[in-house]
């Protein structure tokens, strides 16, 4: 991969992002390569010790390619695909119809992985792209996740871990969480905690992705609605391939309201 290879950290992102950043490190420390880690703050800085054409930079899977969070992270690939030899981003969703995202990931040193194939069939005729799985899912050791399906007709202790921000559909649809909702990936501050949540409950119900992917990892029934861009069904429809279809349900937003997990506004 070059002479160096160097691993962006201190990312922005909510804290199930921190399980992409944690799988992305158990698995470079499964490959036979050493590397350092960068901060986002010395690729942006005007002065950096990265010009160096032989360095790979790898940046770890991200949803910040899209429309509702494109704000900083495509600026920083074009700033550090003048940086780096190569520049490589690990399985990642994307909306190319951003300019600024397009320009990022056609930049000739740039190579992106997609983490389903909606977003690989988006961007593989102006980038050198390649489909693979979610880093995330490099968090978990397989064989110790324990499985604990809830009946069909029982959810038993239920997580409702529904968004709070700018991808949910919920408003579209005149509604809010239900009062027990707690959106685990904004208001909680630890990975830990965040998949401590997870493991103590039967069920858990929610439109955020990496809920979803903690959940099926830890073996407990998931009953999931889509937001923004369909990105739950795409995701699981690649990564999960009909494994967990014990587990992982879609349903829709009357389900939601017919069992108080979302109310009218």
């Amino acid at each position: 991969m070059g002479k160096g290879v160097w691993l962006l950290s201190e990312m922005a992102g909510n804290i199930g992002d921190h399980l992409i950043w944690r799988g992305t490190e158990r698995l470079l420390d499964g490959l036979p390569l050493e590397f350092e880690r960068v901060r986002c703050s010395e690729i942006n800085g005007e002065k950096t010790q990265y010009n160096n054409n032989n360095d790979t930079l790898v940046i770890p899977g991200s949803g910040a390619f899209n429309k509702n969070f494109h704000g900083w992270l495509p600026q920083l690939v074009l700033k550090a695909s003048n940086q780096f030899g190569r520049v490589v981003i690990l399985p990642s969703e994307y909306e190319p119809e951003l300019p600024v995202v397009f320009s990022a990931l056609s930049q000739p040193n740039v190579f992106p992985f997609a983490r389903d194939s909606y977003s690989y069939n988006q961007v593989k005729l102006f980038t050198q792209v390649s489909l693979s799985l979610d880093p995330a899912l490099y968090a978990f050791d397989f064989e110790t996740a324990t499985r604990k399906i809830a009946p069909s007709n029982n959810l038993g202790e239920v997580l409702l871990a529904l968004r709070t921000d700018a991808s949910s559909l919920l408003m579209h649809h005149g509604l809010q969480p239900g009062p027990m909702n707690s959106d685990i990936s904004v208001t909680y501050q630890d990975l830990d905690q965040f998949l401590k949540s997870i493991r103590e409950v039967d069920t858990v119900v929610t439109d955020r992705l990496h809920v979803v992917v903690a959940a099926v990892m830890l073996g407990k029934t998931v009953r999931y609605v889509d937001p923004w861009s369909y990105k739950i069904s795409r995701y699981v429809d690649f990564n999960f391939r009909h494994e967990f279809d014990d587990q992982i349900q879609q349903r829709d937003y009357k389900w939601l309201t017919e069992r108080g997990f979302a109310v009218s506004k």
